[in-house]
């Protein structure tokens, strides 16, 4: 398992790296050691304004309190008072 020919669907070029003094011999992720460089990230978003923004619709969004039928002793939607 720590040659590269075990991997024939593996992309050594750009994606992969395998060598003897590496994660004991077994395949890694090449940005595992820093070297990819060719990357576009155009179309990367920023993670904190997705997340603002899913905040943002939550905080929104008004949450009904559950209704308790009195009859019957139990909360709306199927669920029973223990």
């Amino acid at each position: 398992m720590k040659d590269k020919n075990n991997y024939p669907d593996w992309n050594f070029d750009t994606i992969w790296s395998i060598t003897a003094d590496t994660n004991d011999g077994y395949p890694y992720l090449q940005w595992q050691e820093g070297t990819l460089s060719n990357i576009d990230v155009s179309g990367i978003f920023k993670l904190p304004n997705a997340v603002e923004s899913m905040t943002e619709n939550r905080s929104k969004q008004k949450r009904k309190p559950p209704c308790r039928d009195a009859e019957a002793g139990r909360l709306s939607g199927g669920m029973q008072k223990v």
